[in-house]
C-alpha cells in the first residue's frame, strides 16, 4: 500500500490533501502525493527534528480539500500522534492514516477515519507479509479511471471468490494465527496494557536517573 494507490483510489487526480509532516514517513508521503495533485501542508515540524507538534489551533487547514492525511507513529524518529486533533479536520473530510508501526497496540475508534492502512509484518505477522487496509465502504469504488484493476479496493469487493488474485496465502495466515492469538490473550485493550507496562520499564528509568539522560 503506498499513499499513491489510496489517492488513485479515493479521487484519482484529487484537487487538494491536507498532509500533517511530522517525520520522515509523512515527509516522502507528501511527496509522493504531489505527483497526484496539490498538497497542502498543515504543519511541518522538520524545523524542530521531528520533535514537537505545535498547537492545532496554529494549524493551516484546507478546508475544501479531498481528505486529510497524517502518520500516527513516526517510529524513524521517535514521534507519535497518539491524541490526533479530530476537531481540526473539516466535516466531511476523509482521514487517512498510515497506523504501520502502531496498528494493534491499542483499541481504535474507526468512525473517525475514510482509511487505515498498515503493514502486517510491523505488528501481526511476519515478512515478507502483506498489508492490512482498512477503507469506510463509502470511499470504495471512486478510484481512477486508470487505476490498475489489482490496485483498486472494489476489485476485491466485488471479486466472486473474495479476491481477483492468488495473495501470500502463508502472511494471511500468519497474521491470522497472530491476531486470534491476541484476542485470546483479551484483545487491544490488553495489548495496550502490556505496551505501557514494557516501555514503563524504560521511560522510569530515565525519569530517575536524576538527568543522566
Amino acid at each position: 500500500m503506498t499513499i499513491s494507490q489510496i489517492c488513485f483510489n479515493l479521487f484519482g487526480k484529487y484537487k487538494t490533501a491536507n498532509f500533517m509532516v511530522t517525520g520522515t514517513y509523512s515527509s516522502r508521503a507528501a511527496i509522493e502525493a504531489r505527483k497526484n495533485g496539490k498538497v497542502n501542508i498543515v504543519y511541518d515540524s522538520s524545523s524542530s527534528d521531528y520533535t514537537r507538534l505545535a498547537d492545532s489551533g496554529s494549524w493551516s487547514v484546507e478546508q475544501n480539500a479531498d481528505f486529510f492525511f497524517y502518520v500516527e507513529n513516526e517510529s524513524m524518529n521517535g514521534f507519535e500522534n497518539n491524541n490526533f486533533a479530530f476537531e481540526r479536520v473539516p466535516a466531511g473530510q476523509p482521514v487517512v492514516c498510515d497506523m504501520a508501526t502502531s496498528f494493534l497496540t491499542r483499541p481504535i475508534d474507526w468512525t473517525k477515519f475514510g482509511v487505515v492502512y498498515a503493514g502486517a509484518y510491523k505488528q501481526c505477522g511476519a515478512s515478507p507479509s502483506c498489508n492490512i487496509t482498512v477503507v469506510r465502504r463509502d470511499l470504495i469504488g471512486r478510484h481512477a479511471k486508470e487505476t490498475p484493476s489489482m490496485l483498486a479496493w472494489d476489485s476485491y469487493m466485488n471479486a466472486p471468490d473474495g479476491l481477483p488474485n492468488t495473495p501470500n496465502t502463508w502472511a494471511i495466515y500468519i497474521t491470522g494465527l497472530t491476531v486470534n492469538l491476541m484476542i485470546k490473550q483479551g484483545g487491544l485493550g490488553e495489548m495496550k496494557a502490556r505496551s505501557k507496562a514494557r516501555s514503563s520499564l524504560l521511560y522510569e528509568y530515565i525519569d530517575a536517573s536524576g538527568g543522566f539522560y
